[in-house]
């Protein structure tokens, strides 16, 4: 491919696509302006991106700071390195990106958990790697930051979650709103009426992108549309709660669940009640 034939669009659309190969990134490289940082630091986090453009970028003293700190957070770049950028006191986004590489050693992620700068700590609280025991210690950071990358952290323990879903920051609380591990029945208790406007809309297209099974399972679990708000006062259900905040569609996946579980329910009874009446007669 001639990349010099690209305009500025098809040079992003071929540098975002996932399946650019490592020579059409090379060249890219080659062809890009030094000024333009958000194509140089595309190229840096590129999954395709060779290890000799990484190391170029990660070395460049004149490169750009979120460019160095993608290109060492880059898969790609040498895990045996990463020791020597967690080292660089004097370059507070090198030790970013080691704290971002998701194959960091475990032992330098609870050495960087420790570090000065709060955004290094938020790279370590961000990375899947992190041991449980640091992510929990970083869940209660004194720096906002750095209890947002917890939040958003996928492994955070389920008794961590309920505490920082009482944050104050509703970025913190943001991040527990979609969360795959948090229960869903705390959703309908806190955060599906949060006072922030962003994250009652997370909890709400959370809760709208669930199938029926998942649905079946929340009303088996203890939601229903008859079930009290232990934060509202005394005698306000859920189901009034969703229809005043026009969650119509939560609402009517709630009533179908509920319907499909009487239904069921009511289906065994007839069966047992016929084997019963089969089974008497029988007998006579």
């Amino acid at each position: 491919m001639d990349i010099s034939a690209l305009n500025d669009d098809q040079k992003w659309e071929l540098v975002v696509a996932p399946g650019t190969s490592s020579k059409e990134l090379i060249d890219l490289f080659n062809g890009v302006d030094r000024s333009d940082r958000a194509m140089r630091r595309a190229i840096a986090e590129h999954v395709n991106c060779p290890v000799d453009l990484l190391l170029a970028f990660s070395s460049d003293p004149g490169e750009y700071h979120a460019v160095r700190r993608e290109s060492i957070g880059n898969k790609n770049f040498p895990i045996s390195l990463l020791h020597l950028m967690a080292d660089d006191n004097k370059h507070y986004f090198v030790r970013e990106g080691a704290a971002k590489h998701p194959l960091c050693p475990k032992e330098l992620l609870i050495k960087l958990a420790s570090d000065a700068c709060d955004s290094v700590r938020e790279s370590v609280a961000n990375n899947q790697s992190c041991p449980k025991e640091t992510l929990s210690v970083l869940a209660t950071d004194s720096e906002v930051i750095v209890r947002r990358g917890a939040a958003f952290n996928p492994t955070l323990p389920i008794e961590i979650l309920h505490l920082l879903a009482e944050d104050h920051d509703w970025l913190v609380r943001l991040g527990v709103s979609g969360h795959p591990m948090y229960p869903k029945k705390w959703l309908f208790e806190k955060l599906l009426f949060d006072t922030d406007d962003d994250v009652r809309n997370s909890a709400c297209e959370y809760l709208n992108e669930l199938s029926q099974s998942d649905w079946l399972n929340i009303v088996t679990g203890g939601v229903s549309l008859g079930m009290p708000i232990s934060h509202l006062p005394l005698g306000c259900l859920l189901g009034d709660h969703l229809i005043q905040h026009n969650y119509v569609a939560i609402y009517q996946s709630l009533q179908s669940a509920e319907l499909a579980i009487k239904a069921h329910d009511i289906s065994k009874d007839v069966i047992f009640g016929d084997d019963q009446a089969s089974s008497q007669k029988l007998r006579m």
